[in-house]
């Protein structure tokens, strides 16, 4: 998965998740923030659902608030 001209706030201790809806019911992590500005390629893991998962959030762990979430496309 790649972001294209990606910007968000800086904040502690973000991740990239793929999850199933809004409230963050079934997720699957993608590992943390590569930047805040720019282009990030992001590895799926293998059998992940991409008919399932369809939102990617960027989570902040420490503060459990969502910095922006998009629908994915593929």
């Amino acid at each position: 998965m790649k972001f294209s001209k990606f910007k968000t706030d800086a904040g502690p201790k973000l991740l990239v998740y793929l999850t199933t809806d809004v409230g963050y019911s079934d997720y699957v992590s993608l590992g943390d923030l590569k930047g805040i500005d720019g282009d990030f390629t992001y590895s799926i893991p293998d059998n992940t659902d991409l008919d399932k998962y369809k939102i990617v959030d960027i989570w902040c762990v420490d503060f459990s608030v969502s910095f922006g979430h998009a629908e994915l496309n593929k």
